[in-house]
């Protein structure tokens, strides 16, 4: 029996490396329907951050062109940088956490079990003895027979008439420390919201905004050659060309076409592509830079064409790739 106890009180190897791993393995459906909802909101808003960065930089509305909120969702999905931000940032909290749990099992062999709450209350008594110790003749003062015989009258007047029925701990509890528990715990989760809301504005969707403005960015300097008119930043030289290789590859999920502009006899070719596109109304992007058209009622036909223009970043992308 004594062994049956000792090993069962004696934890795996395991849990012991990882302490959070039974709390996981007792919670893992909760865990798990808490995680699918979290995750789909929050790539809901880093995929809307990263909307609304793509339309400021093209300079366009966020709702000209609707997305679906599945789309919205999975675009925010993947997403790099925020989600690796996100993770970062988790790894360094579960590793405080692990090693609180490590600095906690190493005072654990040092002091045993006594808590850091009797150690402080051991150490207040050691110093109060020390107090007590010199000033020795004020004690003897509190000792003596006269005063002892005064306080032996007990207490006088409203207080003297009967026993108090609740103790003045209990009504000082009842009166200030359940009220001073509510007010903090209430305080407690307004700064844990805040800072949730701190953590994923910092880290999702100001960044998704940023990547957004990067990506349209990039697209644009990979065709046109120069940044966007509402693109903030400044870019060097081997930035622009570092944009126009990224967006290169961005431009094999979007279809070139040729369009007819002008009117009569003034009737020339233009090729541009279709980036985005809402029954009749497109969003184009050409050497040019971008534009809205619209074909009306009229009906129109959008064949796909071979020639794919870009700017003359890309040959020196090709070249030094």
């Amino acid at each position: 029996m004594k062994e049956q106890e000792e090993k069962s009180v004696e934890k795996p190897d395991f849990e012991m490396m990882f302490p959070g791993w039974s709390f996981i393995r007792r919670h893992l459906f909760e865990i798990v329907a808490l995680a699918i909802p979290l995750i789909g909101i929050v790539g809901f808003a880093a995929g809307t951050s990263f909307l609304e960065g793509w339309s400021k930089a093209a300079g366009i509305g966020s709702n000209l062109f609707p997305v679906g909120v599945n789309e919205t969702i999975l675009l925010g999905l993947k997403l790099t940088r925020p989600w690796a931000y996100s993770g970062g940032l988790l790894a360094v909290i579960v590793a405080y956490f692990y090693l609180t749990e490590v600095i906690t099992e190493w005072e654990r062999a040092k002091w045993g079990r006594e808590t850091h709450w009797q150690r402080w209350q051991r150490i207040k008594l050691a110093r109060a003895a020390s107090s007590a110790r010199k000033l020795g003749e004020i004690h003897d003062r509190l000792t003596d027979p006269s005063n002892s015989a005064w306080r032996s009258l007990g207490p006088r007047r409203r207080w003297g008439r009967k026993e108090p029925t609740v103790s003045l701990r209990a009504k000082r509890w009842r009166r200030f420390g359940m009220r001073t528990i509510g007010l903090v715990l209430f305080l407690f989760a307004i700064a844990l919201t805040l800072f949730f809301h701190f953590l994923l504005k910092v880290f999702i969707i100001e960044e998704a905004h940023v990547e957004g403005v990067r990506r349209y960015g990039q697209l644009y300097v990979a065709i046109t050659g120069k940044l966007p008119l509402n693109f903030y930043d400044k870019l060097s030289q081997a930035q622009l060309q570092q944009f126009a290789c990224a967006g290169n590859e961005l431009l094999w999920h979007y279809r070139s076409v040729e369009l007819s502009v002008g009117n009569g006899a003034s009737v020339a070719k233009q090729q541009a592509y279709i980036i985005h596109s809402t029954d009749k109304l497109f969003f184009l992007l050409d050497k040019d830079g971008s534009r809205l058209h619209s074909f009306g009622d009229e009906p129109y036909s959008l064949r796909e064409s071979s020639n794919r223009p870009v700017s003359a970043w890309i040959k020196t992308c090709v070249q030094s790739s």
